[in-house]
């Protein structure tokens, strides 16, 4: 058999993941200038950021005082995640906020980074953590706060950090404010299930069967579901379950999960992972890499726009209600979650991108 013979027979041999991968890897493409695309959107950071990172580093130490998830934790520099996504919070309310980010990270990472836990390869046992997860939750957000304690999970620092955050959002939320919170948090639990059912399989998800699946293992409901809490605001039951707040709520969704997508491409092709928005738009529809980042660039810039028209007609609607200061405080606070998030993913070495801005774009390669 010749050279070229045995390398379409090597190559055609491999699962879909591996043949995507040996597509990619050596490939470049440049990330658009997104931060032009929210360039009228609020962005700030809280002036408790200072004392939010000492914080956060004795919390860390508390639960994970040494090892990969630490530097990890460390890398990702969450203190700076919560101080932009809530940027007005007061201090204890910011300090819960934060706690959510952090416990979201490394529960995260625990479940799908080879780099922490060979959970990921172990579906009985990953199933398992997620419902002693999700008992846990239900246990720390009921009425009876001391629950938690008696529970399994409450041993395990990947899963125990959540009770700060439950038992604060228990106390101090209204009963429909904790619905959607828990809501959230079981779908953000299900569909990182169905994530590691779907990378274990030797097919490749459609962008649409991916995109209906980052909507919940995004978490940007999750943090979404406590804006009101972290500005100590009041927002009727009634205005949360409008079809334009949906609206708004999805295109926040979109736009974050599409962003992070652009921005964590280099970490997740170095890692082996192929199941995101880029490599599967390339992989679909054929074309070149940079095609795929175009297309992806071009959903966050329509959703944008189309987050806007919906705001402001939600905004005209409502002029009149009572309530409206805090409607379009909660509206800021999708926005500041949108610049955060971006701002943020440059500025952590979470996602290894080779600069901390995207002005003029950013050339990044597959390795």
């Amino acid at each position: 058999m010749g050279i070229i013979a045995s390398l379409i027979t090597c190559f055609t041999g491999r699962n879909p993941r591996q043949r995507l991968l040996l597509q990619l890897r050596g490939h470049s493409f440049v990330i658009p200038d997104l931060q032009r695309v929210f360039a009228h959107w609020p962005q700030a950071i809280n002036p408790e950021v200072g004392r939010l990172r000492k914080d956060v580093e004795a919390r860390m130490e508390d639960f994970f005082p040494d090892g990969k998830i630490a530097r990890k934790m460390r890398e990702a520099k969450v203190a700076e995640f919560g101080a932009s996504w809530w940027p007005y919070a007061s201090w204890d309310r910011l300090c819960i906020a934060t706690y959510l980010s952090f416990w979201l990270f490394a529960w995260d990472d625990e479940t799908d980074s080879t780099e922490i836990s060979d959970l990921v390869h172990h579906d009985g046992r990953a199933s398992a953590f997620r419902q002693e997860t999700k008992s846990f939750i239900h246990a720390s957000l009921a009425d009876e706060f001391d629950q938690p304690a008696l529970l399994s999970g409450s041993r395990n620092p990947f899963i125990a950090n959540f009770g700060t955050v439950g038992r604060a959002i228990a106390k101090s939320c209204t009963p429909e404010q904790r619905k959607t919170f828990l809501e959230e948090l079981d779908f953000f639990l299900d569909m990182t299930h169905l994530e590691q059912l779907v990378q274990s399989s030797d097919e490749l998800p459609t962008v649409e069967e991916y995109s209906r699946r980052r909507m919940g293992s995004g978490a940007v409901g999750v943090c979404l579901a406590i804006t009101a809490y972290a500005y100590d605001m009041a927002i009727s039951p009634l205005l949360m379950s409008t079809k334009s707040m949906q609206k708004l709520w999805d295109l926040t969704n979109v736009i974050i999960c599409t962003t992070n997508d652009m921005i964590s491409l280099k970490k997740e092709i170095e890692h082996d992972q192929t199941d995101s928005l880029i490599p599967l738009l390339y992989a679909e529809r054929g074309g070149s890499l940079q095609d795929a980042v175009d297309t992806a660039a071009r959903t966050v810039c329509n959703s944008v726009a189309e987050f806007d028209r919906v705001a402001e007609a939600f905004l005209i609607d409502n002029q009149e209600d009572p309530q409206l200061g805090n409607l379009s405080k909660f509206i800021d606070g999708c926005k500041f979650a949108c610049t955060a998030n971006l701002n943020w993913g440059l500025l952590s070495n979470r996602y290894k991108l080779p600069a901390r801005s995207l002005e003029g774009g950013l050339r990044v390669t597959l390795e």
